[in-house]
């Protein structure tokens, strides 16, 4: 069985692009949601085992405060990212003991690493999928960053 993962991102085309990502890794992506109230609502309704969550995202709340629902709910890993790494940002970030934190523009190798840590998946099994998800991303890598991504 595939493992679910949830996108938490405000942004579309980054978080299609990862929806993507995951597809081509083996990964179910179960939802995108674009600000806490959905994430939270997503997070109920999937159950997935591992989320994704952008720090700053539309609305008053933020990827941090969706980690600490996550945090109080469930023992399920998650991953940071975010352009945004101030250090302030990411003494909060840390109080909420994320798996990994990615800085942005969104490497997939090391966002496929992360995951594949985070959910106790067997590295040498993966290293004909690293290959071919490098190749992937070396593709998708300039139409991020033509769109500013």
């Amino acid at each position: 069985m595939t493992k679910k993962i949830l996108i938490v991102e405000d942004n579309i085309a980054i978080a299609e692009n990862i929806f993507d990502f995951l597809e081509l890794a083996g990964f179910t992506p179960c939802s995108i949601a674009k600000n806490y109230e959905e994430a939270i609502s997503q997070f109920e309704d999937h159950d997935p085992d591992l989320a994704i969550l952008d720090v700053n995202l539309e609305g008053e709340r933020t990827g941090i405060d969706v980690a600490k629902f996550i945090r109080v709910s469930s023992n399920m890993p998650f991953i940071y990212y975010s352009a945004a790494v101030e250090p302030q940002l990411l003494e909060k970030a840390k109080t909420t003991k994320p798996f990994a934190f990615i800085s942005k523009p969104i490497e997939f190798t090391n966002l496929k690493a992360a995951i594949d840590a985070a959910l106790g998946n067997n590295f040498n099994n993966s290293i004909l999928k690293m290959s071919i998800l490098d190749r992937i991303a070396f593709h998708i890598a300039p139409s991020l960053n033509a769109k500013g991504i």
